[in-house]
């Protein structure tokens, strides 16, 4: 059956209520500038390097300038925290 594009009603959200999803991939760490690193030690626990932080940073603030403090829902590796 085809169905119109004209059609009046709005079609279904695969996520009722979420709006927009916006991912990050974390900054550099000690296991991208040396993969040793990852037979040491838990991928989780290595830490970031300076850069690494710096990019965190900024693309916490460029997060930041796109969402409303009280509509943000964050979702990471560690568990999930709501403001």
């Amino acid at each position: 059956r085809k169905i119109s594009s004209s059609s009046s009603r709005a079609p279904k959200r695969a996520l009722p209520g979420i709006h927009r999803i916006i991912l990050i991939r974390h900054g550099e760490s000690l296991g991208n500038i040396d993969e040793r690193a990852y037979g040491e030690t838990a991928d989780w626990r290595i830490p970031l390097t300076n850069r690494g932080r710096e990019q965190a940073r900024v693309a916490g603030k460029k997060v930041a300038s796109h969402i409303m403090p009280s509509d943000m829902n964050a979702n990471t590796a560690e568990g999930t925290r709501s403001n």
